[in-house]
């Protein structure tokens, strides 16, 4: 049995052969043109490398209180992607002013913020499934170390100071622009 191929005139060539024939500088120009298909290649890859380092997430804040694999449905007030620790999602709560609870979501690196209006707490919503970690404020707040209430207690009164400061002027302003008759 002769093959289509064959019968219509074809010439099988083995690359092994042809390459022991080829001139050096084709040779080298061969392995150059490899060498700079592994690096296109390997630069192709890199930024996927950087995505999974960026996709840890660090449980950051005491454990005692962490609700894990529980969400808190309804009370959204924002929810924020590429977020990397508990403290950072704490942050964006303190932040808001009507948050009161965190759920973030690990596998996602998603925080949700939530207000008190949130229902309770449920291990059957979607979050909840995603290994989701709810964290009240009021119990990090109650954790959080001594020196660490007394720091945002000066932060307070310095933001007060602060937004005062800025007021002053307006104020002053005002006054300018009055006379007595």
């Amino acid at each position: 049995r002769v093959s289509w191929t064959a019968k219509h005139g074809s010439i099988s060539i083995s690359m092994e052969c042809v390459n022991a024939d080829a001139p050096e500088d084709e040779k080298k120009a061969r392995k150059h043109q490899e060498i700079d298909e592994e690096k296109h290649r390997k630069e192709k890859e890199k930024p996927h490398r950087e995505e999974e380092k960026e996709e840890t997430f660090d449980l950051d804040i005491p454990g005692s209180c962490m609700e894990i694999g529980v969400d808190y449905p309804d009370g959204f007030i924002a929810a924020f992607n590429g977020i990397s620790s508990l403290s950072k999602c704490r942050k964006l709560c303190q932040e808001e002013a009507s948050c009161v609870r965190i759920v973030a979501i690990p596998t996602t690196n998603r925080c949700i913020l939530k207000n008190s209006r949130h229902s309770e707490g449920t291990k059957v919503s979607w979050a909840a499934k995603q290994g989701s970690i709810s964290i009240s404020m009021e119990c990090v707040n109650a954790d959080a170390p001594e020196d660490e209430k007394k720091a945002r207690k000066h932060q307070e009164i310095d933001e007060e100071k602060h937004r005062k400061e800025k007021e002053k002027p307006r104020r002053e302003e005002e006054k300018e622009g009055t006379f007595d008759l």
